[in-house]
């Protein structure tokens, strides 16, 4: 009886001790890939996020975390490929993730804000051709119509008025 009472004692020590060095691990590794994040370093974030999961499965935190920081990285690719509405909806999601730790949602706000300036400059870089489009269309007619009628003066002044509305694009931008 002494024997079994005395491996049972050592077996609940050593299961202790292992459950102390997972969660004294598990810590390690969040705070790695918190030290990760601080430093801009997503993929190594992303690498100890993911291994914190492995050591908890049910950690909420670890999940969002793990999340968050693959969005940044997927946004920050589809950006780079000029994909800058579907980057804005990665860097929206992160704020959808609960997670205690804010860095990666500041990020995120950050990020998105920088998307959409581009797709305003690509909306305005979009309208100034459909802009410039017309008044080509406009000059072809125009020296269509020179040609067919010789209407110099109608043309002249036509003329003039578009390349003043071409001269206001071009100010603006």
């Amino acid at each position: 009886m002494k024997k079994i009472l005395l491996l049972l004692i050592i077996i609940i020590g050593i299961l202790i001790l292992i459950v102390g060095c997972t969660e004294k691990h598990f810590n390690q590794i969040m705070n790695e890939g918190k030290i990760a994040v601080e430093r801009g370093d997503y993929e190594t974030a992303k690498e100890k996020f993911n291994l914190a999961t492995f050591e908890k499965r049910d950690n909420k935190e670890a999940k969002a975390l793990l999340n968050q920081a693959s969005n940044v990285i997927e946004g920050k690719q589809l950006e780079s490929e000029g994909y800058f509405k579907e980057a804005k909806n990665m860097y929206d999601n992160i704020n959808n993730i609960d997670s205690q730790y804010n860095k990666i949602k500041i990020e995120g706000k950050h990020l998105s804000l920088n998307m959409s300036k581009e797709l305003e400059k690509e909306d305005e870089s979009r309208e100034f051709l459909k802009e410039l489009k017309r008044c080509a269309l406009d000059v072809k007619n125009l020296l269509a119509d020179l040609e067919a009628n010789n209407l110099n003066e109608h043309i002249n002044k036509d003329l003039e008025n578009i390349v003043d509305n071409i001269e206001y694009y071009s100010n603006t931008k």
